[in-house]
């Protein structure tokens, strides 16, 4: 059974349909489900018993479990502590935190969209707690839903600056903003929505695009912030590590095309951090920015997170969180410091508001978002890739090179059928059985010791798969361990080349089994049974299609930078 919170509502319009009711049930429970909030099936208006009796056979409605509420004492503001399920062995409940805040009859909820965070921002508590695991569409959502439940309050306005960075889950943040702005949810207009991003190359052109889609029409007015801090690329690379693949040139070109996409204005966010972000340059270079697209920066002052109590005094040292400590030293929360920046802005014509710090006393600020009970990790961003390419691309060894960068579990099932063989694992005897019978390994075996490999050796960072599946049904089975597992947001890598330059590739290496003739029958072989794969995968998961003709490590850079 499945909590029908994560169903959209084309989702549920299939459901229905296919259960033998009108297309207009769908509705019904959307409504029921998003704009009343039913937390029984019997709650929802106007559906009949069998409808009901068939939702609860195949459905349940999910509650986030809210362990804490925080009442700051100087701000309208309170701090929520959710618990959810885990999604791997390793844990079996995390926790996100959501922040509420009224102030000038404007009640802004500022939500999470992943648990934890693998951008490693060294100002925030967040980035230091590394990717626990992506929220689900219903993890995101009933943040939102829960907080209306205890407060009896609907939000104006909804930020997406909370814990994790929301480009890393797009899928689920996507399908969250169409549902809250549904009109047949909560209908939050998309113009009072923001969602930040440290910036990721390729994404936030696919977010415009697809925020500017009819499909998405709901979402249009969605606006973005950047958050910036630094327009120095060294600079900008320790305060934010993960920017080391996504330089600020290409950051500056997509935000530009988000505009001209969208017409939506763009906010940049600014820590300010005295001797590291103030001088003469960085004021030009903003002063610069700003006038690229219609936008505005907000100053935001920095607030204290646990490992940056203590440092180094020298402010010349490599070691950016030692600078930072110096600035914490030296009158960093100075409203004189902090207001003689923006004005130094202000005089170069840049729109500039000052940030204030509602919920800085139950660390519910900018940056302080950490629910503290939870470890920190040291792993790096969730990733759930399947690798596909034709004989002569080297597939084999961008899967290696993959895992090796992005510090993933490489599952090769060749390899993995001969570790279960030689180690003698239940699976592994069956299948040596078959084989010296003469025999390929059926699906159910092999599916078995992915399944095993999975568990076994997944670790929070991710997985890469190549050389499986290898059909329709082997993709099948392999779905539903993969939504077993809580992996929800697979992509697909498709490596690329024309059959003449992969027969021109294999000729060359001179081995003695490869013929001209015998090459092109394997490309037949390869297409005949690969693409209906990628076909099949195309809708539920992400296709990343790749041109495979070229050098190794070029080839590489790309995939990293478009996942």
């Amino acid at each position: 059974m499945n909590n029908i919170i994560d169903y959209t509502a084309g989702e549920l319009e299939n459901f229905v349909t296919e259960n033998g009711f009108e297309k207009f049930r769908a509705k019904q429970i959307f409504r029921g489900l998003h704009k009343s909030l039913a937390l029984k099936f019997d709650e929802i208006r106007g559906i009949p018993k069998n409808l009901i009796s068939t939702l609860e056979q195949n459905f349940f409605i999910e509650r986030l479990k809210t362990v804490s509420v925080q009442q700051s004492k100087q701000y309208n503001t309170q701090k929520f502590l959710f618990e959810i399920q885990g999604k791997l062995k390793k844990e079996k409940s995390v926790r996100i935190e959501s922040v509420y805040m009224e102030e000038n009859g404007r009640i802004t909820l500022c939500i999470s969209s992943q648990a934890g965070c693998n951008a490693g921002c060294v100002f925030c508590a967040t980035g230091q707690l590394g990717l626990i695991q992506n929220l689900s569409l219903s993890g995101i959502v009933s943040q939102v839903y829960e907080i209306i439940r205890v407060t009896g309050k609907k939000p104006t306005n909804i930020v997406y600056m909370g814990m994790g960075e929301p480009l890393l889950n797009y899928d689920n943040v996507l399908r969250s903003l169409k549902v809250l702005t549904s009109e047949d949810g909560l209908e939050i207009p998309s113009r009072r929505i923001t969602l930040s991003t440290v910036g990721l190359l390729g994404k936030i052109k696919r977010f415009a695009d697809d925020i500017s889609s009819e499909e998405n029409k709901s979402t249009r007015n969605t606006k973005l912030a950047l958050s910036l801090h630094s327009t120095d690329n060294g600079i900008r690379e320790k305060l934010i590590p993960i920017s080391a693949r996504n330089k600020l040139s290409g950051i500056y070109d997509e935000i530009t095309y988000f505009y001209r996409t969208t017409g939506n204005k763009v906010t940049y966010e600014y820590i300010f951090f005295k001797g590291i972000n103030d001088s003469d340059n960085d004021v030009k270079r903003i002063s610069a920015l700003s006038k690229m697209i219609p936008s505005n920066v907000n100053i935001v002052p920095f607030h204290p997170i646990s490992g940056l109590e203590n440092g180094d005094d020298n402010i010349g040292g490599d070691n950016i969180k030692d600078k930072i400590f110096y600035s914490l030293k030296n009158s960093l929360y100075s409203d004189y410091e902090i207001t003689h920046f923006a004005e130094r802005l202000r005089e170069k014509g840049v729109v500039t508001n000052i940030r204030t710090s509602n919920g800085i006393d139950i660390d519910a600020a900018c940056g302080q978002l950490a629910a503290k009970n939870v470890k920190p990790k040291e792993n790096n961003m969730i990733h759930q890739l399947l690798i596909f390419g034709p004989p002569g691309v080297g597939k084999g060894t961008q899967a290696e090179k993959i895992a090796a960068d992005m510090n993933l579990f490489h599952l090769s099932t060749g390899e993995y059928l001969r570790k279960a063989v030689s180690e003698g694992t239940e699976l592994g005897l069956k299948a040596k059985e078959i084989m010296n019978a003469g025999h390929l390994v059926p699906d159910d075996i092999m599916i078995g010791i992915v399944k095993e490999a999975l568990e076994e050796n997944v670790t929070e960072s991710g997985f890469i798969l190549d050389g499986f599946p290898r059909t329709i049904e082997q993709a099948k089975a392999l779905s539903e361990i993969f939504k077993a597992m809580g992996f929800d947001s697979i992509k697909i890598i498709t490596l690329s080349a024309n059959e003449d330059e992969i027969v021109r590739r294999l000729l060359k290496r001179g081995r003695t089994d490869d013929t001209e003739e015998i090459i092109r029958k394997r490309m037949k072989v390869y297409c005949e049974t690969t693409y209906p794969i990628i076909d099949y995968y195309k809708g539920n998961a992400r296709v990343i299609e790749i041109n495979g003709v070229g050098e190794i490590e070029d080839i590489n850079i790309e995939i990293i930078s478009k996942l």
